[in-house]
């Protein structure tokens, strides 16, 4: 018979899964039953090891929420405050972001939110009706864009006549 795993595994465990932050890792094992002694020793032995890094999870946070899951910069800033990243970690990582969009590896901001728009409901035909346009424009606050991103993606997402 197998003895509980230790902290350190269930962690490792976990990690193999997917990335957490370090407050996700501390969370689980916390209610895993694991001791707050053990935990703070698996948290400071996986740092060593790189395992855990709270920069580069923010960086691919903002990477895979902006490029797969189509969100803007505000939900993605909101999301990484709930996950108890620290603002500097989270400025860097979307400011990381920034750079690549300007250089032109990443689409800006705006052209997201229109080719958001553009899968969801499609090109609009000229200008659209009221209740379509507050859907559409809250779907897109909703995402995470601001209003001024919101209301161009909405202008760009026409059909060429």
């Amino acid at each position: 018979m197998r003895s509980k795993k230790t902290s350190t595994e269930a962690a490792l465990y976990l990690l193999g899964r997917r990335d957490y932050s370090v407050a996700e890792i501390r969370q689980k094992l916390a209610q895993k039953g694991y001791d707050e002694n053990d935990i703070a020793h698996t948290v400071i032995r996986l740092k060593e090891l790189e395992y855990l890094d709270d920069a580069k999870y923010a960086r691919h946070f903002v990477s895979t929420k902006a490029r797969v899951s189509g969100w803007g910069k505000m939900r993605i800033e909101m999301s990484l405050r709930q996950k108890q990243i620290t603002d500097n970690f989270i400025e860097k990582a979307l400011l990381y972001w920034e750079n690549r969009i300007e250089q032109g590896e990443e689409l800006p901001w705006v052209d997201s939110a229109t080719d958001l728009l553009d899968r969801r409901y499609g090109k609009a035909c000229g200008r659209l009706e009221m209740k379509e346009f507050q859907k559409q424009m809250g779907f897109l606050l909703r995402r995470g864009f601001n209003m001024d991103e919101a209301r161009e993606a909405l202008d760009k997402n026409k059909k060429e006549v």
